[in-house]
Order: structure tokens, then C-alpha cells, then sequence
């Protein structure tokens, strides 16, 4: 491929190690702008992947758009108008069209730059992967994810903690959403959920590889 000339085998999931695989292309194929704030998971989702396919650090801060996700930006007019979710992080193609959450990122950039496969090279392949992203997305991620933001909320949370409240802005009627105000400590139902799931997952996979 012209655009994916990585110097090592993409091995190690570091990213350290993934930094010395590095293309020299410059951006990345198919996407004009990344809107992003990098320390946001969300955000570490997509930058892992594009390392992962031998992206350059230079290549990615080449599309870099900087959202200031603490100061609400993401909830803004100018950003909503890209972005009506307001989550972050989301991609303008080359053609203008926006891509928004992690994993149809993810897939856009595996189209556009196909090797090397980290989907699947094979349709089984991919089906697979999909399979337990969405096992991990459903059983452990989403119920992981809002017991810490009802936490954030309780009469857990330390008053001086610096996510105490952060989603109050966040989330509520006006963005089309809502955490469980009504019952914050629902938060340990949500934990315990994950916590469970994560084992009950664990278990599948190793007996899924016998």
C-alpha cells in the first residue's frame, strides 16, 4: 500500500513500541480533520487505532482540531452543527461528511487504509471482532461507564474530587440525555453489573479457544 509503509511488525500494544512503527505519510487518508481532545477516552480509542495502522504522530496532529472538552466546547453551536451528540471525538472526510463515535471511525479508517487488518482480513475474521466488540461494549463498557458518572454524582463521590458534578452540563434533558439523578447510588448495581460480566466474558473467550 502506498499510504501504510510501517518499519516494524505492529506486535507489541504499547505505545511506545507502536511509535517506532511509524509511516511518514502525512494525514491520513480520507479524513480532512480529526476533532478531538486526546486525553478523553473516547478519544485514545481512535488515536490507538490510527497508531496501530503506522500513522505518524506528526500525521495526526497534521488533522488535529482541538476541542476544549472541560470548557464545553464539544457542547457548542459551532460544534453541534458538525456534531449534534456533542461527544467527541468525530472525523470531516475529505468529502465534508462527518463521522462521529469510535467504532464507525474505526471501521472508516480500516476502509480507507486496509493494511495492515485490524478488523479481519477475512470475513469470518471481521465478523468475529465485531462480535466481541459488541459483547465488550454492551456487558462491560456501557455499565462500567455510567457507574462512574452516576459515582461522580453520589454521596460517594468527595465533595473536593474534581469529577464531583462534572456531568451535570453533560448530561440532562437539554442534550437528549440523563444520568440516574433519581438514584446515584445506583452506581454499585451498574459496577457489580460490569464486574460480573467482565468474568462471565473472560469465561467465553477461554472456552471459545480450547
Amino acid at each position: 500500500s502506498k499510504w501504510v509503509r510501517p518499519r516494524c511488525r505492529l506486535a507489541s500494544r504499547s505505545l511506545v513500541a507502536m511509535s517506532q512503527c511509524e509511516t511518514t505519510v502525512a494525514g491520513v487518508p480520507g479524513v480532512k480533520d480529526l476533532y478531538t481532545f486526546p486525553p478523553a477516552p473516547a478519544a485514545l480509542i481512535v488515536e490507538v487505532f490510527l497508531r496501530e495502522k503506522g500513522v505518524s504522530t506528526e500525521s495526526i496532529k497534521s488533522i488535529e482540531r482541538y476541542v476544549d472538552l472541560p470548557k464545553l466546547e464539544n457542547r457548542g453551536e459551532a460544534c453541534k452543527r458538525m456534531n449534534p451528540q456533542g461527544s467527541i471525538p468525530w472525523f470531516v472526510t475529505s468529502e465534508g461528511t462527518v463521522v462521529a463515535e469510535t467504532m464507525a471511525m474505526c471501521e472508516y479508517v480500516e476502509e480507507q487504509m486496509p493494511e495492515p487488518p485490524l478488523v479481519g482480513a477475512s470475513a469470518a475474521e471481521r465478523g468475529a471482532t465485531r462480535m466481541w466488540q459488541r459483547r465488550m461494549e454492551e456487558h462491560f463498557c456501557s455499565p462500567a461507564t455510567y457507574a462512574h458518572r452516576n459515582w461522580c454524582h453520589s454521596q460517594d463521590c468527595p465533595e473536593d474530587h474534581p469529577m464531583k458534578n462534572f456531568y451535570t452540563q453533560r448530561f440532562n434533558c437539554e442534550q437528549g440525555s440523563t444520568l440516574l439523578y433519581s438514584a446515584p447510588a445506583a452506581w454499585k448495581d451498574l459496577a457489580s453489573w460490569s464486574q460480573n460480566r467482565l468474568l462471565w466474558l473472560e469465561g467465553v473467550k477461554q472456552d471459545e479457544a480450547k
